[in-house]
């Protein structure tokens, strides 16, 4: 009975990122999308802790100069301690979030940082850019089970815009005769998968009509994929040439 022993079991955290989009990869120019970074500790024995100072989260974002950034907020948390500690900003299209006191993410802990992105021309925009990259604890001030995992994967959203064209045609041939009438139509379609939204209120289309004709009453119809078509209103002409 003169020997002993005595064993020492190590643990520690192990942090992962991922990142989405809330339109599905698509999104129509004049809108906007979220990113979301979820950031997780898997570990369920052991917490990872960032002191005043070090950095939680990294995100080279694209640097084209056509997306416009929101503000970015962290929030969602769950055993977390201190969430109120993480800050996040978005400095030449880098996104950082900083401890600025003691941030604890729990055992199976985790929080979401999330961001608008308001694009201001078509294109694939791909978060992170080509070349960059994105991590949790990308200084790897935190020891963990697995460093290897720490980059979030790519998200990529596709903006694209509608293209609207309008035809006019008369029912006569292009000829008639003194007292003889005859009908215009006007056909506007869009040839680009991307809706056109219209508010109340906005114009869809304009006609200058030629003086010295009498007009009827204008009508609409034989719609095609159209939301609302109850909702387009034919105002009156505001002086004989013009009709809205």
């Amino acid at each position: 009975n003169n020997s002993c022993s005595n064993s020492v079991t190590v643990v520690a955290p192990d942090l992962a990122v991922s990142k989405s989009d809330n339109v599905s990869h698509a999104a129509v120019l004049g809108g906007n999308w979220t990113w979301k970074l979820h950031a997780a500790n898997s570990a369920s024995n052991a917490v990872a802790t960032f002191l005043n100072g070090d950095t939680i989260l990294s995100d080279q974002l694209d640097n084209s100069g056509n997306l416009a950034y929101g503000t970015p907020t962290a929030g969602n948390g769950t055993n977390i301690t201190n969430i109120a500690g993480v800050s996040c900003s978005v400095t030449s299209n880098t996104l950082t979030c900083t401890a600025t006191s003691t941030v604890v993410v729990g055992t199976s802990g985790s929080f979401d940082v999330t961001f608008t992105v308001t694009p201001s021309a078509i294109g694939t925009y791909t978060n992170p850019r080509s070349g960059g990259s994105c991590s949790v604890d990308p200084n790897s001030v935190v020891p963990e089970t697995n460093e290897a995992n720490n980059n979030c994967n790519t998200d990529s959203v596709t903006v694209s815009a509608p293209d609207l064209t309008i035809g006019k045609s008369d029912d006569v041939a292009n000829a008639a005769v003194t007292g003889q009438g005859w009908n215009w139509t006007l056909t506007t379609s869009n040839i680009d998968a991307a809706p056109a939204t219209f508010a109340s209120g906005a114009t869809i289309l304009h006609d200058d009509l030629p003086s010295g004709l009498t007009y009827g009453t204008p009508t609409v119809g034989n719609f095609t994929n159209v939301t609302n078509s109850a909702s387009i209103a034919l105002a009156a002409c505001l002086k004989p040439s013009r009709c809205l």
